[in-house]
């Protein structure tokens, strides 16, 4: 990882996906290699050998939840770990492309009104290892929202797993 400041940290939360988690961390390693950036995940106390594989990689920032609290909470704990200008948030079956990543922190870094940028979506299915899931012009997401960074209690906890990410696009709009 290069010890600029960090531009960017991808955060998402993660139980008993390690196949999924391999796949993933090996993309995003590869793809947001031109930017500094962390990988900050939060594990809800994953059984299947997650812990071990990501206590070994450089890149990532590990909060040891030690039980599953809800979506909502993972994310969270990474804001509150999260170190970068810009904040990505995504799941641990989603594939990012670096490229549109880069552009997005680009255009934030030079339009300082804009809160969100929403990118496309390529997510993991068992049977096909890249498949767009969509390619709509407007396609709001927010499993794959890039946002300037976020402090404090800007989620709300209320919502315990879904629609956190609907509520942040909300907040963060013009």
């Amino acid at each position: 990882m290069n010890q600029k400041a960090i531009k960017l940290s991808v955060c998402f939360g993660t139980y008993n996906r390690l196949q999924y988690l391999k796949m993933i961390l090996t993309h995003l390693i590869k793809e947001l290699e031109p930017i500094p950036y962390e990988i900050v995940i939060a594990d809800g106390g994953s059984t299947d050998g997650t812990i071990e594989y990501l206590n070994n990689i450089n890149h990532v920032v590990l909060i040891k939840q030690g039980g599953l609290s809800g979506a909502v909470n993972a994310l969270c704990a990474c804001m509150e770990k999260a170190r970068g200008d810009y904040t990505l948030f995504v799941n641990d079956h989603v594939f990012v492309n670096g490229e549109q990543i880069i552009k997005g922190c680009k255009l934030m870094d030079s339009m300082p009104e804009v809160g969100a940028v929403v990118q496309k979506l390529y997510i993991t299915p068992r049977s096909v290892p890249f498949k767009t899931f969509c390619n709509f012009k407007y396609f709001m997401h927010g499993n794959l929202g890039l946002f300037r960074r976020i402090y404090g209690d800007y989620i709300d906890k209320n919502y315990h797993t879904y629609y956190a990410d609907n509520d942040l696009f909300s907040k963060s709009s013009l």
